[in-house]
């Protein structure tokens, strides 16, 4: 078939077929095709469950419901085109959803035609389709975020710079200022861009010099809106924006793997209580950092208190912040995708577990990593490509590398990738190279332990919380003993959650919850057995965690549990050791335990609690919020029968968050513990006035009010108190006694007779079920 060159405006000659021009009907069908592709699976394959963060924060933004200051937390371009939306359309997230697959076509079109200036024309259709087909981009098109509009901004960008005329540079500089306002992840580009009109106008200084004034006039216009808002409304005139600072601490506390963003835990719990907010944890930032100093911080004094919490640690341990970096590069080239968002995680699955094809990211990304070394031949006409790929590359090894951050320089792996491609199809002498490319395929395709317990963690809170709900309804049936084996159920899929998973008034007969737990019996992986392990622990059963503990540490395994619990083996072997009162053997374990993950904040708390050695507690402090620090050090001091000292953190913690329900329950536990049981009493009652369930630690409250009904047997208040407590945790005839005794006392006494009747009618249904 006759060839011939093909000029394309600014570029090098590209081949293309001169048959009857149908070469030109290609972009419309890539366009076509990527709306095609993208519609069909978002509206009939993918489940329509979304992320509504945007939604409910433009819905607030009209109705005057949105502090000011929370227009920080959020990407400008993509909230203010929410609300823009609102206003016109009732349908909203239709129109939201339509637009986003649009601009994915448009996304397709322009990196065919750039694929098109570099690669022959079959290399650029097979990059135009791994783009269309890559799963990440699919599920980004579906969420509501603003990864679609950024994809769009960037290859606009690059697009318009690779022009000739004048124009076509001051238009590159409108998508990149829109690029900014939309994520200022590449602000660092720009400094690379009067070199690339340098190189690409044969190094004359005047044409470069009005190439990139043309670029940086809508670029500065771009950051000078954003500053002015800022100003304005947040008080402060810096550009920056969606909280740099504790992204940083995210990606870099003790407990962050460097994956997917990490909030302290006692923010991520807190943020459960205000489902109606969206992206809550943010405003919880500034209120732990503003009530710990006690005055108003700003928006970005806020930010600076927790990226020094993370610096902290990273300049005491540089070499596990060594260590992290590597994984954070293994993990960003590796075809796993680390979502932090539970729709995009879900949907992830179901596209891998379903018929829609790909391209395999991990070919992908071990095509792209040749083709780096490739290109670099013609690194002035790719400096674009390498700047956007390293800007990104390097921001997100500072914070974290999710699936959500790396969707932006997909495009860029495919770049590369065809470079590999072309490489390959241009003489047989090298495809030695293919070896090597399987190699590295295999390698970035392979799970770790990390993997399978990232996985893990989706799976078991997902099953957890389904048999939670479903404990909920049956309850609500009558249904009590199917009710509590729901809920022991609930707790056994993630121990880690235990606490949120016992509902009241369900009876777990002579066992107990954590017992009826231990009887549900899951397939025993590496991870369940670390759960079980757990449960054995909180049962009191130290023999029987330690066998299971030693021998996964013998077999060396590795877990990844994130806030919700320690990932660390010899911390649970520690934790036995202390059950067993060897407390020399405990403080061993423990601090093999920290060597091997310094910074674990449940082992530097129980250092601290069994030693009384000021580091340990210094350190917890340097790298966590004061708050979360007495919650630890609380909790680490109760387990070790320390109740005094655990007051004084609890007492910490319910002082500064007072909305945090399970503060006070553990300080009332703690101040039972300690034989202050009036105390005790008023503050787990304050608790339950927050929410009525659940209901935890069993033993220390049930405790405190038996002891002070022993103390007053002829108050009816206490008597009522002591059986409302029973009646919670699932003690219904001992409940119904407790408070016929209240009635002999006052026989008119109306909450008596209110829980006497209740408790009866539970009785009766169980009785009917059995």
């Amino acid at each position: 078939m006759e060839r011939k060159p093909v000029k394309f405006e600014g570029s090098v000659d590209t081949v293309l077929p001169s048959k009857p021009h149908w070469h030109r009907f290609i972009p419309i069908g890539i366009f076509i095709a990527a709306i095609l592709v993208h519609s069909l699976i978002i509206f009939f394959y993918l489940p329509p469950v979304q992320f509504q963060k945007y939604t409910i924060a433009s819905r607030m933004y009209l109705n005057e419901e949105l502090p000011k200051e929370r227009l920080f937390d959020f990407s400008p371009l993509y909230l203010y085109m929410h609300i823009v939306l609102q206003k016109i359309f009732p349908r909203t997230d239709v129109i939201v959803q339509w637009l986003q697959i649009v601009l994915i076509g448009f996304s397709s079109v322009l990196l065919f035609y750039l694929l098109l200036e570099f690669f022959q024309l079959l290399v650029a259709l097979f990059g135009t389709i791994a783009f269309i087909l890559n799963y990440s981009v699919v599920i980004y098109t579906q969420a509501f975020e603003p990864e679609p509009l950024l994809i769009f901004f960037l290859l606009g960008f690059v697009f318009f710079a690779a022009r000739s005329r004048f124009v076509s540079h001051g238009i590159a500089g409108f998508f990149f200022g829109l690029s900014f306002l939309t994520r200022p992840n590449f602000l660092a580009v720009l400094v690379a861009v009067p070199f690339y009109f340098y190189f690409r106008q044969g190094k004359k200084k005047r044409k470069c010099l009005i190439s990139t004034a043309l670029f940086l006039a809508p670029v500065l216009l771009c950051i000078g809106v954003l500053s002015g808002r800022n100003a304005v409304i947040l008080k402060n005139i810096s550009p920056m924006t969606m909280n740099p600072g504790t992204v940083f601490f995210e990606g870099n506390n003790p407990n962050s793997w460097g994956m997917s963003s990490m909030y302290p835990p006692l923010i991520e719990e807190l943020s459960g209580q205000y489902p109606e907010q969206p992206d809550y944890q943010h405003e919880l930032y500034r209120m732990f950092a503003r009530r710990i100093a006690g005055r108003n911080l700003s928006v970005p004094e806020v930010n600076s208190y927790w990226a020094s919490r993370a610096k902290n640690f990273i300049t005491d341990h540089p070499m596990r912040f060594v260590r992290l970096l590597g994984k954070k590069l293994l993990h960003f080239f590796h075809a796993y995708e680390w979502h932090d968002l539970l729709n995009t995680y879900w949907n992830g699955k179901k596209l891998r577990r379903g018929w829609i094809p790909t391209i395999p990211f991990a070919l992908i990304s071990a095509m792209a990593l040749f083709g780096m070394l490739i290109q670099r031949t013609e690194w002035k006409r790719s400096l674009l490509f390498y700047i956007i790929f390293f800007c990104q590359f390097i921001l997100m090894l500072v914070a974290y590398v999710s699936s959500r951050q790396r969707v932006a320089v997909i495009f860029i792996f495919v770049f590369f990738a065809c470079s590999t491609l072309q490489y390959l199809i241009k003489s047989r002498k090298r495809l030695w190279v293919l070896p090597l490319l399987a190699l590295f395929c295999l390698l970035l395709y392979v799970h770790t332990d990390f993997m399978r317990e990232e996985d893990h963690l989706w799976e078991s809170t997902r099953a957890s919380r389904q048999f939670l709900r479903a404990s909920f309804q049956n309850r609500g049936e009558g249904h009590f003993n199917e009710a509590a084996r729901l809920s022991a159920m609930a707790a056994a899929a993630a121990p880690w959650s235990i606490d949120s998973r016992r509902l009241t008034n369900l009876s777990f007969g002579t066992a107990g919850f954590v017992e009826s737990a231990l009887r549900v019996v899951f397939p025993q992986t590496a991870s369940r057995r670390f759960d079980r392990a757990a449960l054995y622990i909180e049962a009191g059963k130290a023999d029987e965690a330690a066998k299971i503990i030693q021998q996964l540490i013998d077999e060396g395994h590795e877990f990844k549990r994130d806030y919700y619990q320690s990932s660390e083996p010899y911390f649970y072997l520690g934790r036995t050791a202390a059950i067993r009162e060897n407390r020399k053997q405990s403080v061993e374990l423990l601090q093999k335990a920290l060597e091997r993950t310094p910074g674990d904040p449940s082992v530097l708390a129980h250092l601290s609690a069994l030693t009384g050695r000021s580091e340990y507690r210094d350190k917890l402090f340097r790298y966590f919020d004061d708050i979360s620090a007495h919650f630890y050090l609380g909790r680490a001091h109760l387990k070790n029968k320390m109740p005094a000292e655990a007051v004084d953190n609890f007492l910490y913690v319910t002082r500064k968050i007072p909305e945090f329900r399970r503060g006070h329950i553990y300080l009332a536990a703690a101040l039972g513990e300690a034989g202050r049981y009036e105390e005790a009493a008023r503050k787990y009652i304050e608790g339950m006035s927050l929410a009525a369930e659940p209901v935890m630690l069993e033993e220390e409250i049930i405790s405190v009010f038996q002891k002070l009904s022993e103390q007053s047997q002829n108050d009816v208040d206490r008597l009522y108190d002591y059986g409302v407590v029973l009646r919670q945790f699932g003690f219904h005839s001992q409940a119904l006694r407790v408070q016929r005794e209240g009635q002999v006392l006052d026989a008119s006494n109306p909450r008596t007779k209110q829980e006497i009747a209740s408790l009866e009618k539970i009785l009766l249904l169980q009785r009917e079920r059995e």
